[in-house]
């Protein structure tokens, strides 16, 4: 399979390979999560939904959204209602591209390839011709770069965007032009605490990095309902929330490491002020929250029979 895919690519300039898997081509038809630099010149990668239909592709970031289409590019803020339309940025003209090999990426052949500027600037990239998509693209000089820029954590082909993704809200503020940094400057939420969305128990056990076990015990009737994880000093740990329609219980679960958590007396609480329990299940430890009494909490989190 890889060298049938140099075979087909050797036909295609690399150079529409790489327009192709940025801008997208017709028929094209994809969506997926994945981590991307946010806009701004800045390091910050985030947790994004993106899709794309044809030549059009989305993106929808916590508060920011950017939709890549006809001949431009559409950043909103649906905070501020406002959205702002500038040209599309397309691969410089300038940009050499060149086949450096292949390898697999989330289950699927792709081709590496290194483009470079004119001044040897450059980032190599795993594209995948089929979609065809760029599903992981890193600087070639990581050492002001930690990291990549671009990094799909799932890719769901066939799959393209929901009917009405392109449709510019008639009630908002329309500008010319990039957007101006978002309101409070460059302070934000560190990255530590940051919250990325998953779409289902499979794809966060693929961010995590690891199968979640079950909960030592849920009140009938609690089904797992949304699914994220976020960054901490001892990795990323696993969020599920259960709902029995009316109630909520909230498990993080991340592998066994570091010194238990430290509670007051009183107890831990989370941001809303509600009890927090920490028990282990096997080699996991796990911290439940919720809409539930403490001594139910503890059945959830194993502490409790």
């Amino acid at each position: 399979m890889i060298s049938l895919l140099l075979v087909l690519s050797a036909a295609v300039p690399p150079s529409d390979l790489l327009e192709q898997a940025f801008l997208g081509r017709s028929g094209s038809r994809w969506s997926g999560i994945a981590l991307v630099d946010r806009p701004g010149g800045e390091h910050k990668p985030d947790t994004a939904r993106v899709c794309r239909e044809g030549t059009s592709e989305r993106l929808d970031f916590r508060e920011t959204s950017i939709w890549i289409a006809g001949d431009s590019t559409v950043i909103l803020r649906p905070a501020e209602k406002t959205g702002w339309k500038h040209p599309k940025h397309r691969p410089p003209p300038d940009m050499e591209a060149r086949i450096v090999g292949t390898d697999r990426f989330l289950g699927r052949s792709v081709l590496l390839v290194e483009a470079r500027g004119p001044f040897g600037h450059g980032h190599r990239l795993w594209i995948d011709t089929s979609l065809p998509a760029v599903l992981k693209g890193e600087p070639l000089g990581k050492e002001d770069h930690p990291g990549p820029e671009r990094q799909f954590l799932s890719i769901r082909p066939g799959t393209g965007c929901p009917q009405g993704s392109f449709q510019l809200p008639a009630d908002w503020t329309w500008r010319e032009g990039p957007p101006p940094p978002p309101p409070g400057g460059p302070d934000e939420p560190r990255r530590e605490h940051r919250r990325h969305e998953a779409s289902s128990l499979a794809e966060l056990s693929s961010a995590v990095g690891f199968d979640l076990p079950s909960p030592p015990w849920l009140p009938a009737g609690f089904q797992p309902r949304n699914f994220g994880w976020v960054e901490t000093r001892e990795g990323r740990a696993a969020q599920v929330l259960y709902t029995d329609g009316t109630r909520n219980v909230s498990i993080f679960w991340r592998p066994l490491g570091g010194p238990p958590p430290y509670c007051p007396a009183g107890g831990c609480k989370d941001r809303q002020g509600k009890p927090v329990v920490f028990g282990v299940a096997g080699r996991f430890g796990l911290a439940v929250t919720g809409d539930l009494p403490s001594e139910d909490l503890e059945r959830v989190a194993g502490t409790r029979k």
